[in-house]
């Protein structure tokens, strides 16, 4: 990502697209493995808390996918207002009214 400013919608769809992805990093393991791969006093708890976390993560990934889906809509929005700019003062883009 730069530091950049960009109506552009193709630019917004990359970076949805991105925080996506990054995403799936976080939610790509099974946390109820520990007792079976650490099978010692212990490590039973942190399998416990397995569903709560699980449940946490499909929160944040709710959170993720709706703020990417508004990233995109802000994009379109912006790109639509700068093209009927450019055709009410410059005579140039698509203009819509």
């Amino acid at each position: 990502m730069s530091n950049t400013l960009s109506s552009n919608e193709q630019a917004a769809s990359g970076l949805a697209a991105t925080i996506q992805t990054s995403l799936e990093q976080y939610l790509g393991f099974n946390l109820s493995m520990l007792s079976v791969d650490v099978p010692v006093a212990g490590s039973g708890m942190p399998d416990a808390l397995a569903p709560e976390v699980t449940r946490a993560l499909r929160a944040w990934r709710n959170l993720i996918d709706s703020d990417a889906k508004a990233i995109e809509a802000a994009a379109s929005e912006l790109a639509s207002f700068d093209d009927f700019l450019a055709q009410q003062l410059m005579g140039v883009g698509g203009g819509q009214s």
